[in-house]
């Protein structure tokens, strides 16, 4: 079930999703997604020609533009940690952030 983070009643929700898919959570994918758009998404692809990931090998997020190639470190995801509080805190800042470009 997706969760929803609506950072206020007048700016749009922006759903999580998380799909596992092993029991133990070795391999993983989080999206999130602003009504139909993903926005985001999460996963432990290794991706050691990347020096700029180093940092939190081998989690990283991919994020606009040009989503499927544009990856950053991922801070707070790890296989031995809970993740859920560090994707509801990225969710309200993606919120925050898109209330500040919101055109009236």
């Amino acid at each position: 079930m997706p969760f929803q983070v609506a950072p206020n009643t007048n700016s749009s929700s922006i759903a999580l999703s998380k799909n596992i898919r092993r029991f133990l959570s070795t391999d993983y994918s989080y999206t999130v997604l602003r009504g139909e758009e993903r926005v985001r998404w999460y996963d432990p692809q290794p991706h050691p020609e990347n020096p700029a990931l180093a940092s939190t090998f081998p989690h990283h997020r991919h994020e606009p533009p040009n989503i499927k190639d544009n990856r950053r470190p991922a801070p707070g995801i790890s296989f031995t940690a809970r993740n859920l509080p560090t994707l509801i805190s990225d969710c309200i800042e993606l919120g925050k952030t898109s209330l500040g470009n919101a055109r009236p």
